[in-house]
């Protein structure tokens, strides 16, 4: 159903909402079938695709749920600490961050650094090649994981450090700068209309499309 900003969420809408906090929309690089589709990977690891109808809504679609998440996902917790061998992804905080703006942006700075040492000393003991093993699978894993998170990081922090020195909510306004620094990329310029970014908005796909505006 069309979403409407002046009613409230159902409690329908709520389960059925795809939740954003820590989530990388990317293009469907490798999906061939349809054209113009977007890849959402979610923070417990569910993959969704979206098809839009035009290479520019797509860009749109995923610079803004990009966005989004970069600027309410709350800090990931401490990893956990165990004797297991066994590799366990760490749980991701679906609560909104209660830091301001450039405190996030560091925060994302801090945590990317982190992941690069830990990638780095992970490469560092590779397991040897070919081996059908538990504890190839294992680093398999781990190291598909940290480039996976890192990739994650990087994206928030380009999106974030613009949005702030762009100095505004205003979405299109964003996209327009973000289409200058990669040199006027159509992929990049804005499609539609859109309301500013408000604190109160960032639990699901409903709520997204309130922060991407009722025509996105």
């Amino acid at each position: 159903d069309e979403y409407r900003p002046d009613k409230a969420l159902s409690e329908g809408d709520l389960k059925n909402a795809i939740r954003v906090h820590h989530a990388l929309a990317t293009r469907a690089s490798d999906y061939s079938k349809k054209s113009n589709v977007l890849k959402l990977k979610t923070a417990d690891w569910r993959v969704f695709l979206f098809q839009a109808p035009s290479k520019e809504e797509m860009q749109s679609w995923i610079l803004r749920i990009n966005l989004v998440a970069a600027i309410f996902s709350a800090p990931a917790f401490p990893a956990a600490v165990s004797s297991m061998k066994k590799f366990c992804r760490p749980l991701l905080p679906s609560c909104t961050t209660r830091l301001c703006q450039e405190e996030q942006l560091r925060s994302h700075e801090n945590k990317l650094r982190q992941l690069t040492a830990e990638l780095a000393e992970h490469r560092c003991h590779p397991v040897e090649r070919g081996i059908k093993s538990k504890e190839a699978e294992e680093y398999r894993l781990k190291e598909h994981y940290l480039t996976f998170e890192k990739s994650r990081y990087e994206t928030y922090i380009h999106l974030l450090s613009v949005k702030i020195k762009v100095g505004s909510d205003d979405l299109e306004r964003i996209e327009a700068r973000l289409a200058t620094l990669e040199g006027d990329d159509p992929s990049l310029r804005k499609t539609h209309s859109s309301p500013a970014l408000s604190q109160g908005h960032v639990t699901g796909s409903k709520t997204t499309k309130d922060a991407t505006g009722p025509d996105t």
